[in-house]
């Protein structure tokens, strides 16, 4: 199904450390593609209510999600991050499952290379890469709600207009 991008809708630009698969009310929204260091611009319809990603990292390596959204959220404190080793709950990446006992993100170093890791492209410098808090977790989940003033709020964090977009992002 195509979908244009309205002016309601509002776009993030995401990467996971390795693989990235995005939800938006138990909807499947897509992949990073397997590259951490190459963020994807993502839409979503400004009614969502909930952002769920899950995260696959290379066994032995510090893995991680990174994010900024047109509408000023970016990857912090108030998303919630859970390890799992198997598969995750049923319906976790739905907009009614309960996650009050999931432990909030662990908050990472910022996207402006502190640690040797060069910056990914399109993310603000001063964001930050938030997991689980083992950030060697082969896998995690991780889940935010959106509130309605959220969801409407403009940012000077992430400029992003339908011109500025690129085509692969005006389509979802």
């Amino acid at each position: 199904m195509i979908r244009l991008l309205f002016i309601e809708d509002f776009a993030a630009i995401l990467t996971g450390d390795d693989n990235l698969t995005v939800f938006a009310d138990g909807r499947l929204v897509g992949y990073n593609g397997g590259f951490w260091s190459a963020a994807r611009w993502f839409t979503f319809p400004i009614e969502t209510k909930v952002i769920a990603v899950s995260v696959y990292n290379l066994p032995g390596h510090i893995g991680g999600f990174l994010g900024v959204f047109s509408n000023g959220v970016a990857t912090d404190d108030n998303w919630k991050c859970k390890e799992i080793l198997i598969r995750p709950d049923d319906g976790w990446e739905q907009t009614n499952f309960n996650d009050n006992a999931w432990p909030h993100a662990y908050v990472r170093h910022d996207n402006s290379d502190p640690l040797g890791f060069y910056p990914v492209p399109g993310i603000p410098l001063d964001v930050h890469w938030i997991s689980a808090a083992n950030h060697n977790a082969v896998r995690f989940i991780c889940r935010r709600h959106f509130t309605e003033e959220d969801k409407r709020s403009n940012s000077s964090k992430l400029r992003c207009s339908v011109s500025r977009l690129p085509t692969s992002a005006l389509l979802s």
